[in-house]
Parts: structure tokens; C-alpha cells; sequence
């Protein structure tokens, strides 16, 4: 049996900005009610509420009843489920159990919102019971927001009234309604989705596990960076008011509506201030005085992402110095984990190499701004913000031990289009981006030509989804990636002609997506002439989606896909296959086209993501302790006095051990040992 659950609150702390974890062990975290709703068993369906503020409604209960269904009910072996559980879990660990309610163990809390990403839906309560259809009785109140804004965050103490909330009980009886319509909403999505697969349950598990044990940081250095950043600052402040006589200052420099039209008035092509813009700004403009360079210079300098997520690590680190709820499983559409909070699959990029990084720790401990800007060529922020990752550090007495995959795209997308040549050239060790620049120049390139190297790079990184000439050139100047006075068309031309197996899986995907659209109820062939590189397709009538059959046998889903006509950049009519998705940028429920290319790269993604999932469940068994994923790597906490020798490489085979779904995949993973994150 199962028990959906849901809490509102009330709080000094603001949740946008600590985060689950922290706002429920702040002090001043009360529960304003729970609502739960019974599924299964003798009492399904059965609703309660609870309110430690005495609610007259019929369904309203006192504490020792509720202490008591909730004894009985784990008792009995029963599941407790919410959306977005760790928000639950913070409060029930943190609140609820100091009021004699007993302990919920890990592996009894389940999540509506996990099996709503793996069916790539919304992640938020009511667009995803928009997007699934459900009734307007079943929907989430949208009256909610008024209640939590007016019930649930503090309020500005008067003469009159010095109370921290503001506090009516013709408003908390809404509120205990609106708790209980989230329930009614959480158990109708539940229903229609059903529960994670037994495999995929076991993952959402592990990234719970990781979430709850969170990653340490470094109090000290955190500290000492901040204290670095302001005194960077009072340098950029002078520097940009001597430089416009006071029009800017450093305020301004994070101010849009300010800086903006004064950049634009001293001749600047920008039309917003992004980190890409800026940067661009100052290596191809020209025009621009030395006076512009300079505040430039200094918004991109403030701008640093790295330099910001150290306020961030401070909000979100709990009592213990732990950060929680870093990751957000399935937070693609292809299962690939997204980061919350501090954000870590999104760190900057160290612009100085590992010895320097240790030398800027140094640095930074000890608030020495001209060393810093001497291991920077005079851009000090670039060396705090390369430190960001050495904040993150192991409990005590322990080592990160971590490793990530070696070009894992380029292998699995190599093996689902059964391209054994391609494949061997990394089962025989060598370098791919170098063989394929080989192909480009039609001469032998090493690692020692380096600007060769990085066109095979982006080629082998860039045409594998089917991306035309004209996107490949505009991605070269992007990146800074020199073309040799290289036709962009004859390099799309090259790899095409190298990897034709890849180009035959683009189109055999679409084939199939387009076959199974219309045919509904029944599931195309494999694709591919290999049996254990199982892909299909079917299509869905009942629920109106079409789902990809992954080679470890779980399923990516398009929901509400139709074929219409569409003409190709080359001329030609053909069916296009669209289907509804939440827009990654509006954050809206709508329309998207798909092709054979995106196929592709989704199957691939979604196939190195299984592999990543099956190698933390791995380590996790072996005695690793998983503390967070970063794209292709796994972070890891061991004991120091468990360390050998061949630790390291025992990890590294450990990930690299291939399911049976996955045999002949050439995988490999390269590691490191250390006291401190780094790249």
C-alpha cells in the first residue's frame, strides 16, 4: 500500500535560494498541514489532513492519530510518495519527526515527479497534469500561489501587528483544501504514469542516496574567495569610474538598463550582455576605445559563473557543512542527470591548468590578490573562479576517488551504428579526432598539430547527428576552430563518407519513428542487422506517444507525435515527425520537430547515460561511496585507510565493465585520486 503525501509550510527562509535540504533545518520551518491520500489496501483512497493549528474540517486529525496511521502504516510495509520528494523528506527529517512522527527510512519514499521525467513531462506538478489531460477536478489549485505568498513567507512587522506571518483561519482551511487538491493531483498522476520500471527504480534510488549524503565544501576557502571576489571589485570600481570620470561605476556594471545603452552609445555591436557577447565584443571590435575596453573588461570579470556559485555553496551547505539535492535525476528528456542548486554540471571551465589551481588555492587563502593576478595574466576572477571545483572536497578521512568516460558519445554513437571500423580505432588506442583530421587534410595529423586536431575534434563531436555545412561553419568561428581555408561542405562531405554507417542509422531511425506513427499498436523491427543493438519503435494509441526502445531496454517517450509534410533545406517533401515536449528555454508545453539526426543523438545520449547509470550502481555495491555525476564522470568518497595501489584502477575498470545489453560497446574511463574536485 501506498501514502501520497504532501506538506505546506511556512519559513524565514527563503527555499529559491538554500534549497530543500537547508530550508527545512532552518529554525523558524513550521508545517502549516499535511494532507495524505491512501492507494491500495483495505483503506484506498481514504484522506486525511493534519494541522498542528486545529482546523475543524471532518477530515482533519489530531497528531496522535496521525503518529499512529503513520506507525501502522510502515508497520505494515507501506510506501510514502510525493512530488518532488526531497522537499518531504526535508521536512519530515527535520519537522515532523521532532513532533514524535516516526522516521521514514530512504528506501521507503517513492516520487511521482521521477516517474513523470523518465516519461519526459513536465517537472512541475501542474504543467505535468496539464500536459497528461487531467480533468479540471483533478488539476492543482492555481489559487496556491496567493495562499503561500500571503501564509508562507514572512511578513514586515508593524507598530500594530509585530507578528512574522501573517496568520487567518478562513485562509489556512484554503490552504489544508489546496494541500489536499496537490494529493488528489500527485495520486491522479500517479495512476496514469504507473511506477519507475525495476531497474530504473534502483537508479532514482542511487541519485536519492546521493542527494541525501550530499558533497562537503571548503568552509575556509569558500570564505576567502568571497573575501577575494570584493577586493577585486573595489580595483574594478576605481578602475571603470577613472576610466568614464564617474559616468560607471562598479554597481553599474551589473545593472542591464544602465551599462547596456552606455556600452552601446561608444560604438559596441551588442544587443545584450552575455558572457559569449562581451567576450566577443572585446576580441573582434576594433572600433572601441581603450576607455570601453576597460569596463568591458570589468563586466566580464564580474560575470564570471564560477566567482557567483560560491555565495551559492555557502546558502546551500547544511548544519553539517553538507550541500544536498545537487542533482535532478532524469533531468533530460534522454535520463541524462541536470543539476539544481549549485548547479555542478555546470562549474566553469579552470582556465588555469591543475598545478596552477593549486597555487590560486593558496592564493586565495591567504587574500592575495597580486599572486592571483599574476597566474592570470592580470584577469585575477579568472583564477578565483578556476578554484570553484577545489571547494568541493571529501568528508573527513576520505578521498574522492573518481573517474569519467573517455569520448563516450564518439563510442556509443560508433557502436550503434555497427561501425567496426570506426570502433577500432579506439579499441586499438588511438586517437579519433586526430584519424578523422587525417581524413580532412588527406595527410597524417598527430596530437602535435594541434589546430588540425581541434577541426577533427569538433567534426567527430558535430556531424554525428546530422548537422549540414552551413551550421558546422558557423560552429567552427564559434569555437574558434580554424578551417585552413577549408570548404565547410567538403568537410561535412569528408565524415560523411568516413562514418556512412552513421549517416544509414540517421535515416534507417527516422524510417522506423515514421513506420511505428503509422502503425499504431505495433512495434517496427530492430534496427540494424547486430541483435544485441536493439532499437524500435512503437506507437501508443491509448496514451498518444511513441517510445524508443533503448538497447538496455528502457524507453525514451514522444508524446502526441504527428507526421506532416514539410520541405527540406535540399528541396525535397517529405514527412516530418513533431511531438509535444517542455521547450527547454520558454519552460512551455509545445510543439517540436524531430529528425533522423536527433534520433541519433538522443538514442546515444539516452545509451551513455544507461552506462553511467549501471556503473554508479556499480561502484555503489563495490564500496565507493557516489557523491555526485557530472556529465560522464562519477565523484566518489572512499576511506583513506582502504586506499591501495590499484584502487584506482579497480575504479576505472569497475565503469568500465559493459552490461550485457552493451557488449562491444569500447568503453574506457580514466581516472584520478585526490582531496579536492577538479577537472
Amino acid at each position: 500500500m501506498k501514502l501520497i503525501i504532501d506538506f505546506e509550510t511556512r519559513s524565514e527562509a527563503d527555499i529559491r535560494t538554500v534549497g530543500a535540504s537547508v530550508y527545512g533545518e532552518h529554525p523558524s520551518t513550521e508545517i502549516l498541514c499535511l494532507a495524505g491520500k491512501f492507494k491500495g489496501g483495505p483503506i484506498g483512497g481514504a484522506e486525511f489532513i493534519y494541522s498542528p493549528f486545529d482546523t475543524e474540517r471532518p477530515k482533519c486529525i489530531g497528531l496522535d492519530s496521525l503518529i499512529q496511521i503513520i506507525g501502522n502504516h510502515l508497520e505494515d510495509g507501506g510506501l510514502i510518495e510525493a512530488f518532488n520528494v526531497e522537499f518531504e523528506i526535508s521536512i519530515w527529517n527535520n519537522v515532523a519527526v521532532k513532533l514524535g512522527l516516526p522516521e521514514i527510512p530512504l528506501d521507503r519514499w517513492r516520487d511521482t515527479q521521477a516517474a513523470a521525467a523518465a516519461a519526459a513531462l513536465p517537472l512541475s506538478l501542474d504543467k505535468c497534469a496539464e500536459a497528461i489531460g487531467l480533468p479540471p477536478d483533478l488539476q492543482k489549485d492555481k489559487r496556491g500561489k496567493f495562499l503561500i505568498q500571503k501564509m508562507s513567507k514572512p511578513r514586515k512587522p508593524t507598530k500594530t501587528n509585530p507578528d512574522k506571518y501573517h496568520f487567518d483561519l478562513n485562509l489556512l482551511e484554503e490552504m489544508c483544501e489546496y494541500c489536499a487538491q496537490d494529493v488528489r493531483c500527485e495520486s491522479a498522476i500517479d495512476d496514469y504514469l504507473g511506477e519507475l520500471p525495476k531497474k530504473e527504480l534502483a537508479v532514482w534510488q542511487a541519485d536519492l542516496r546521493m542527494n541525501q549524503r550530499g558533497i562537503m565544501y571548503d568552509k575556509a576557502l569558500v570564505a576567502a574567495a568571497k573575501v577575494c571576489c570584493d577586493k577585486v571589485f573595489e580595483v574594478l570600481d576605481k578602475d571603470v569610474q577613472d576610466a568614464t570620470n564617474g559616468e560607471i561605476t562598479g554597481a553599474d556594471l551589473t545593472k542591464r538598463s544602465v551599462l547596456l545603452p552606455w556600452l552601446q552609445s561608444k560604438f559596441c555591436n551588442l544587443e545584450g550582455l552575455a558572457a559569449a557577447d562581451v567576450e566577443s565584443e572585446l576580441k573582434y571590435n576594433t572600433m572601441i576605445s581603450e576607455q570601453t575596453k576597460i569596463v568591458l573588461s570589468a563586466r566580464a570579470a564580474l560575470a564570471k559563473a564560477g566567482v557567483k556559485k560560491y555565495q551559492a555553496i555557502e546558502d546551500r551547505a547544511g548544519a553539517d557543512g553538507a550541500i544536498r539535492g545537487t542533482l535532478q535525476y532524469h533531468g533530460a528528456s534522454t535520463g541524462r542527470w541536470a543539476g539544481r542548486g549549485i548547479q555542478p554540471q555546470n562549474l566553469p571551465r579552470p582556465t588555469l591548468k591543475e598545478p596552477q589551481i593549486d597555487s590560486a588555492i593558496e592564493s586565495v587563502l591567504e587574500h592575495d590578490i597580486p599572486s592571483l593576478s599574476a597566474l592570470s595574466d592580470g584577469k585575477p576572477m579568472d583564477a578565483i573562479s578556476s578554484c570553484i571545483r577545489g571547494a568541493l572536497i571529501p568528508r573527513e578521512g576520505h578521498s574522492f576517488v573518481c573517474a569519467d568516460y573517455s569520448a563516450i558519445e564518439a563510442r556509443v554513437l560508433l557502436w550503434l551504428a555497427g561501425d567496426e571500423t570506426g570502433m577500432s580505432i579506439f579499441r586499438r588506442g588511438e586517437d579519433i579526432y586526430c584519424d578523422m583530421a587525417s581524413s580532412v587534410f588527406n595527410r597524417p595529423v598527430s596530437k602535435s598539430n594541434f589546430d588540425e586536431r581541434q577541426l577533427g575534434k569538433t567534426c567527430i563531436l558535430g556531424l554525428g547527428y546530422g548537422m549540414g555545412h552551413a551550421k558546422f561553419g558557423e560552429t567552427c568561428a564559434t569555437q574558434g576552430v580554424n578551417l585552413a581555408g577549408l570548404d565547410p561542405e567538403e568537410i561535412v562531405k569528408a565524415y560523411r563518407q568516413k562514418y556512412k554507417k552513421i549517416k544509414n542509422l540517421w535515416y534507417k531511425l527516422e524510417t522506423l519513428a515514421i513506420e511505428a506513427i503509422q502503425a499504431p499498436g505495433t512495434w517496427t523491427p530492430t534496427a540494424g542487422k547486430n541483435g544485441h543493438r536493439y532499437i524500435r519503435f512503437g506507437y501508443d494509441p491509448i496514451m498518444d506517444r511513441l517510445l524508443c526502445r533503448l538497447p538496455s531496454g528502457r524507453f525514451l517517450t514522444y508524446w502526441g507525435p504527428e507526421l506532416k509534410d514539410k520541405e527540406t533545406p535540399w528541396g525535397v517533401v517529405k514527412p516530418s515527425i513533431t511531438y509535444l515536449t517542455n521547450d527547454s528555454f520558454s519552460r512551455k508545453w509545445g510543439r517540436a520537430d524531430t529528425y533522423g539526426g536527433k534520433l541519433v543523438e538522443n538514442c546515444t545520449q539516452a545509451a551513455a547515460r544507461d552506462l553511467m547509470a549501471s556503473a554508479i550502481l556499480r561502484v555503489e555495491k563495490a564500496g565507493f561511496v557516489p557523491v555526485l555525476t557530472v556529465h560522464d564522470e562519477i565523484l566518489t568518497e572512499y576511506p583513506d585507510q582502504s586506499l591501495t595501489d590499484t584502487t584506482l584502477s579497480e575504479f576505472e575498470d569497475m565503469m568500465s565493465i559493459l552490461p550485457r545489453w552493451a557488449k562491444g560497446c569500447p568503453v574506457a574511463a580514466e581516472g584520478w585520486i585526490g582531496k579536492r574536485f577538479r577537472k
